[in-house]
């Protein structure tokens, strides 16, 4: 007989910050899709 189950699992805190504009990267220069090749 069960009497009791447990399940344990890991809880992430995320904190999501809502911003106008994306700052630029060293990736991101080339534009959409540029793999620096």
């Amino acid at each position: 007989m069960k009497i009791a189950q447990m399940i344990v699992k890991p809880i992430y805190d995320i904190n999501i910050e809502e911003v106008k504009e994306l700052s630029d990267s060293e990736r991101g220069k080339g534009g959409f899709g540029s793999t620096g090749f």
